[in-house]
């Protein structure tokens, strides 16, 4: 796995869990997304394990957030933001935007092994079928913004990803990493 290494440590994050979840519909039209349960465990506390396994402890969860407070938590903190519609709605003048992607089939066979290696059930075949219909809807919802760079990591490991990635920023900001 690639070493990351930042000019600065990260030392908090904040959790923006207000979406409805379109593609977790009908499940959240009764529970707000963050508290959705997979395999018994609550979504959000997934991801706060994940971030104190990081060393990182001071975390917020903002929940029925305004643009202007993305806004307003972008230019205090200088944060990575990601999600639908950051780069053209919530953010649209970044300095650095991305739109990662790959092939419906590549994100279909990393999903199925993600499932497979957590006991799931679940065919390549469903796994693609699904990864299909969500491009369908995020098709109609959002766009990448028309100043970001496409970043297609069909090709890519994990690593060769992460380079890219920090090339990129690298080149938009003069900043090096590592």
């Amino acid at each position: 796995m690639a070493e990351i290494m930042f000019e600065h440590t990260i030392e908090r994050a904040i959790i923006m869990a207000a979406g409805i979840g379109q593609r977790l519909r009908p499940v959240t039209l009764t529970t707000p997304k963050p508290l959705v349960t997979v395999n018994g465990v609550c979504m959000i506390d997934t991801i706060i394990a994940a971030l104190h396994e990081n060393e990182i402890h001071e975390i917020y969860v903002v929940v029925g957030y305004l643009k202007e407070q993305f806004y307003e938590w972008a230019k205090k903190y200088n944060g990575i933001m990601d999600g639908r519609d950051i780069g053209t709605t919530i953010l649209p003048n970044a300095q650095v935007k991305i739109f990662l992607t790959a092939s419906p089939e590549v994100r279909a066979e990393r999903r199925y092994k993600e499932l497979k290696e957590k006991g799931v059930d679940v065919s390549y075949e469903e796994t693609l079928a699904n990864v299909i219909r969500r491009d369908k809807q995020d098709e109609k919802q959002s766009k990448a913004a028309e100043d970001s760079i496409l970043l297609d990591n069909s090709e890519l490991d994990f690593d060769g990803t992460v380079n890219h990635l920090l090339e990129i920023v690298e080149e938009r900001t003069g900043v090096k990493h590592g």
